[in-house]
């Protein structure tokens, strides 16, 4: 747990680029590439039932939104990495993040975008923040 918290960043840039490659890659027909990018995501997963939300916020968030002028199937890379990360998390952990999350992924930037791609990335994202928190996330929202 310890040396995934400390590797995390790298890791984590690895899985957006292996993730925006399976999907440039699939965009061209590649058909192996759905199968390869199922497995990054399950690591993904795995990484996050072992590290706090806030060691990879701040590297995926900027990219999901474009703030750091990346191309769709970067910023839908990283949206299905976050994602996966979420699913992993422990809803204790992801609970004090979701109103950050759900603020930095609630912008024009993210939802004016014209490419179906990253409107279904996001909603993944916004569906596993949600699955993820559980069913007792609004009642904590609205009690503070």
């Amino acid at each position: 747990e310890h040396w995934v918290t400390g590797e995390v960043l790298p890791m984590v840039q690895a899985f957006v680029k292996c993730a925006t490659r399976c999907l440039e890659e699939m965009a061209l027909g590649d058909p192996e590439a759905k199968a390869l990018l199922s497995q990054v995501l399950l690591c993904a997963q795995t990484v996050g039932e072992f590290v706090d939300p806030a060691a990879y916020l701040p590297l995926l968030l900027p990219s999901a939104r474009g703030e750091t002028e990346e191309s769709t199937d970067r910023r839908c890379g990283a949206l299905q990495v976050l994602s996966a990360l979420v699913r992993g998390c422990s809803p204790s952990w992801l609970r004090p993040q979701l109103r950050v999350t759900a603020f930095a992924l609630d912008g024009l930037a993210v939802w004016d975008s014209r490419d179906p791609r990253l409107s279904s990335s996001l909603a993944r994202c916004a569906r596993g923040l949600v699955e993820a928190c559980g069913a007792h996330a609004g009642e904590e929202e609205r009690e503070q």
